[in-house]
C-alpha cells in the first residue's frame, strides 16, 4: 500500500482569488508523515508552499484560493500541484496533479 493517497475535489479550476470556491486537496497517509504541498507555475517557479504533518487514519483537507505565498492573486493558467509525504521510517511518496486558474 502506498504511503500517500490524494484526491482533488471539484473544482479542478479555481477562480483566482475566490474566497468561496477553492480547489480542495484531500490527502491521507498510512503512517505518520511530514507533508509538503507545492504549487508551481508552468515555468517551474513555486507560487505557493505549505508544510505540516499528517497521521494515519485521518483525511486532511488543504484549500487553495488561487493566491501565491504573498496572498496575491495569481495569473490565469495551468498550475502544477505537488504533494510529498516523508515518513519517519524513511518511506517517501509524492503525487502531482494539474489545476487551472481563471479570473
Amino acid at each position: 500500500e502506498s504511503l500517500l493517497s490524494i484526491v482533488i475535489r471539484s473544482p479542478h479550476v479555481v477562480r483566482s482569488g475566490s474566497s468561496t470556491e477553492p480547489v480542495k486537496i484531500i490527502y491521507s497517509v498510512t503512517q505518520p508523515a511530514e507533508i509538503t504541498i507545492q504549487i508551481f507555475n508552468l515555468k517551474g517557479l513555486i507560487v505557493k508552499e505549505w508544510s505540516g504533518s499528517a497521521s494515519p487514519g485521518e483525511e486532511t483537507e488543504w484549500d487553495w484560493y488561487g493566491k501565491n505565498m504573498y496572498e496575491e492573486v495569481v495569473n490565469n493558467g495551468v498550475y502544477i500541484f505537488r504533494i510529498k509525504a516523508k515518513a519517519s521510517s524513511g518511506e517517501n511518496d509524492s503525487s502531482t496533479k494539474l489545476v487551472g486558474v481563471l479570473r
